[in-house]
């Protein structure tokens, strides 16, 4: 396992906010961990601008709620044990996922 990452710990979750025309709020998807029902903080808000919600907006919201899911499964990559009985072929392929996911990992601990 990897040193304990310095983001803000998932589960993430996604939930659109539209400012109703405050200058001093924005309009879009507020990605970042709630308990229960109340939101404990904002991690990025996808800003929509006056488009208001879109599909590629929420898609992108989406993906960055992601990332703790996916640094959780990189983590798990990069750091796994050879595994007995996989061919040669499938031994290049894993140590290659694998430093794709260090890869990954070391832009998250930058």
């Amino acid at each position: 396992m990897s040193a304990a990452p310095k983001f803000t710990p998932g589960p993430w979750f996604v939930k659109y906010d539209d400012a109703g025309g405050y200058d001093c709020m924005t309009s879009g998807y507020h990605v970042g961990p709630k308990n229960g029902t109340n939101w404990l903080e904002t991690v990025v808000t996808v800003d929509t601008g006056t488009k208001g919600e879109t599909e590629t907006s929420s898609a992108n919201a989406r993906l960055i709620a992601a990332a703790p899911d996916f640094y959780a499964v990189l983590d798990v990559i990069a750091n796994a044990g050879t595994v007995g009985g996989v061919s040669a072929g499938e031994r290049k392929g894993i140590a290659r996922v694998a430093v794709i996911a260090r890869a990954a990992l070391a832009k998250v601990s930058a």
